[in-house]
């Protein structure tokens, strides 16, 4: 009977143990202030704070936009901003990332999202392209040479 007590507190003990691992390290991972880049296979290149327990999450992720304003050919974009309203994670394949590194605590990119996420830096204002436009019916086209 003493033996059956023993193993039933060593295998409680043991739970315990795990639990306790596993609550602490989702609080740690949650509050990790570090920044990471993750560049995918399609060219999309995303920042945030990473979380990888069981995929690459980034949390209040940001994303790198290419423009033609050659004064300012990027700019980084908050994903919730985007129009269709996602969450603020986003989850990554592992299969589709290329690279991911962590970003310097000195980092501009860092600078942009921490003033963003405190309002001292305005959201950036992205123009929709311009539709080509088309010659109407009737009028008549020049081929170019």
């Amino acid at each position: 009977m003493i033996k059956k007590d023993k193993i039933v507190y060593v295998i409680l003990a043991i739970i315990i143990v795990i639990l306790v691992v596993i609550i602490s390290w989702q609080i740690l991972g949650k509050k990790s202030s570090s920044y990471y880049a993750i560049f995918l296979n399609n060219g999309n290149m995303y920042f945030g704070q990473l979380e990888r327990f069981s995929r690459y999450t980034l949390i209040n992720p940001y994303f790198l936009t290419v423009t033609e304003d050659p004064e300012n050919p990027f700019i980084i974009q908050r994903f919730r901003d985007a129009f269709w309203g996602p969450s603020q994670k986003v989850n990554f394949n592992p299969q589709n990332v290329i690279w991911i590194s962590k970003l310097n605590s000195d980092s501009p990119v860092i600078s942009y999202i921490q003033g963003r996420e405190s309002g001292t830096i305005p959201a950036p204002k992205i123009q929709a392209p311009e539709t080509p436009q088309t010659p109407g019916a009737g009028e008549e086209t020049t081929p170019s040479e």
